[in-house]
């Protein structure tokens, strides 16, 4: 398994020649949040959390659409998807995550 600071670095590297390549308007490269499973107690609280498989998400916004590349967490693509720019998935998707790199 790949530290998460090369697996960063390459994804960066990819969302840097996405932009060079086919010029969208921006690009955001961001990591999904784990999602909480199991809560209990008020001090100290015992939360157990889940980690996706898809752990990090590319999207590159064009004028008409969106597309989006979905990373796992050693940085392998998995698959890619274009997306309406007022899709409710996308909203969700931009929710549910952190940026971790931003192309104008």
């Amino acid at each position: 398994m790949a530290s998460q600071r090369k697996v960063s670095k390459e994804l960066i590297r990819f969302g840097r020649r996405e932009y060079r390549e086919k010029r969208p308007i921006m690009v955001k490269i961001l990591r999904i949040k784990d999602i909480t499973t199991f809560k209990k107690g008020v001090l100290p609280p015992l939360i157990v959390k889940q980690r996706q498989a898809i752990q990090y998400i590319i999207i590159a916004e064009y004028v008409e659409e969106v597309r989006v590349y979905l990373f796992s967490s050693n940085g392998i693509l998995i698959g890619a998807e274009n997306i309406e720019k007022k899709s409710p998935l996308l909203e969700k998707l931009t929710k549910t995550s952190k940026i971790v790199y931003h192309i104008p």
